[in-house]
């Protein structure tokens, strides 16, 4: 997976822009310093539009996913399969000691490194 950030202040719009020109469903969003603050996902979008939000006013910081499930980079590869299984989610996030992100782990990479 491809990490792709952005910033909270941003709009929902731009944010949407974003997402159609990558193949990613999933954002990450960190502050200046690179500390992962959430990520905004498809999902996210989705609940968003069902709940009536106003796009053209809304910013990332108002949808995104907050607290998400995420590993550090010293994780092993089986608690990583086991999170994603328990909480039926396809990709952590991987972040270090200092909550600084580091990238995203997805189903795809455990099948590549045959862990599944």
């Amino acid at each position: 997976m491809k990490n792709i950030t952005i910033k909270t202040n941003i709009t929902i719009r731009q944010a949407m822009k974003t997402l159609n020109k990558t193949a990613e469903k999933c954002l990450l969003v960190v502050d200046e310093n690179k500390k992962l603050l959430g990520t905004l996902t498809d999902g996210d979008l989705r609940r968003a539009l069902d709940s009536g939000t106003d796009f053209k006013n809304c910013h990332v910081k108002d949808v995104m996913t907050k607290n998400g499930k995420q590993i550090t980079v010293d994780s092993l590869a089986a608690s990583a399969l086991a999170l994603m299984e328990n909480h039926r989610i396809n990709a952590l996030v991987v972040v270090d000691e200092k909550n600084k992100l580091c990238g995203i782990l997805n189903m795809h990479d455990l099948l590549r490194a045959r862990v599944i």
